[in-house]
């Protein structure tokens, strides 16, 4: 029981992280503006590894990404992207399998439900 609730819990979490950059992506998109960074005003052209974000060129010469590791935005996108989808995907199923498990848990309630009725007559 506690597990289901941990993999219920954490389902949520990737599908709000999922919905959440599909709508950044798409917002941004329908912009037409690049992401530009909010301390220098440059384009974010590079991507830190391990703080995990975009920076510019600026952020990246600068103290806080001393001996990080950053590579160019378009480098990292299709490694992220297939993250992503596979997340996704396996989210997806995980809401069509408790899609289907409330499916069931609601026809039960209908069923006890009437159960209860007929005995009370």
């Amino acid at each position: 029981m506690i597990a289901v609730h941990q993999d219920l819990r954490r389902s949520a979490v990737y599908t709000n992280l999922c919905e959440s950059f599909l709508k950044d992506r798409n917002d941004s998109r329908s912009s037409g503006s690049e992401e530009i960074c909010s301390l220098h005003s440059e384009k974010l052209k590079l991507f830190c590894l391990e703080d995990k974000q975009p920076v510019c060129v600026e952020c990246f010469i600068s103290q806080k990404h001393v001996n990080h590791t950053v590579r160019p935005i378009s480098e990292v996108v299709p490694s992220y992207k297939e993250e992503l989808n596979t997340a996704l995907k396996s989210l997806q199923e995980k809401l069509q399998h408790n899609e289907t498990t409330k499916g069931e848990f609601e026809k039960t309630v209908q069923h006890i439900t009437s159960q209860a009725e007929h005995t009370e007559k």
